[in-house]
């Protein structure tokens, strides 16, 4: 069974709902524990820390 197709705005739309979805997570988070996640980091790390989130790979 072939997976479905997907257009680009499709999956620029869907790549937009988990950046959203993330970040509010992260801005949660940074209540609890803002040492843990913190506001300020280089960029590279927010897409590291993004792929881990939404992805799971290991960072």
């Amino acid at each position: 069974m072939s997976e479905k197709q997907m257009n680009l705005s499709m999956w620029v739309a869907e790549e937009q709902t988990s950046l959203a979805r993330f970040a509010l997570m992260w801005q949660e988070e940074n209540k609890k524990n803002p040492g843990q996640y913190p506001m300020d980091m280089p960029p590279g790390e927010w897409d590291e820390q993004f792929r881990a989130w939404a992805y799971g790979e290991a960072v």
